[in-house]
C-alpha cells in the first residue's frame, strides 16, 4: 500500500490508531508521508505507531512527526497490545473523544458485489467491518 492509500484507508475506516511495520528500511520516507497526508486532513487524533528494522538514531525523529511509539525487533506482541490500548484509553480520559470521520453508510450491496467485497458482506445498516489488516507491505489499521 502505498502513504496515501493507508492515510485513505485510517480515514475511511475511522481507524482509531494505526500500525506501520517497515522492514525496508524506507520508514525515514514512509512514515513522514503519511503522518503528513493524515494531518492535512485534519485527522490529528489517530494514534500512529511503528515497527520494524528501526535504528536507535531515527526513533526521536519519528517521534517528533508525531509517532507515539516505536517497537522494534523483538518487542512484546503484548506489550503492543497493553501500549496502544492504555494510549487510546487516556486519550479517551483526558476528553480527547474523536469525532467520527467516516464516511456515510454506503447503500447495501448486490449479491454479486457482495461476493468480491475484500470485507465481506454489508452489516444491516450499510456499514462495512470496523477493522483492516493488510499484510501487502505490512501494515495494519485497527478500528474501534
Amino acid at each position: 500500500q502505498t502513504p496515501e492509500q493507508i492515510a485513505e484507508t485510517v480515514i475511511q475506516e475511522d481507524a482509531d490508531a494505526v500500525g506501520l511495520s517497515i522492514l525496508s528500511g524506507a520508514h525515514m520516507t514512509l512514515v513522514p508521508k503519511v503522518v503528513e497526508l493524515l494531518k492535512a486532513q485534519g485527522v490529528d487524533d489517530v494514534l500512529v505507531t511503528v515497527g520494524g528494522t528501526i535504528p536507535a538514531d531515527d526513533i526521536p525523529e519519528l517521534k517528533r512527526l508525531g509517532v507515539a511509539e516505536v517497537f522494534t525487533p523483538g518487542a512484546p506482541v503484548q506489550g503492543m497490545v497493553d501500549f496502544i490500548r492504555s494510549s487510546l484509553s487516556a486519550q479517551a480520559a483526558s476528553g480527547r473523544a474523536r469525532r467520527s470521520r467516516a464516511a456515510p453508510p454506503r447503500a447495501p450491496r448486490t449479491g454479486s458485489q457482495r461476493s468480491n467485497q475484500r470485507w465481506g458482506p454489508e452489516r444491516a445498516d450499510g456499514g462495512s467491518r470496523r477493522a483492516r489488516v493488510s499484510s501487502t507491505n505490512s501494515w495494519q489499521a485497527a478500528s474501534r
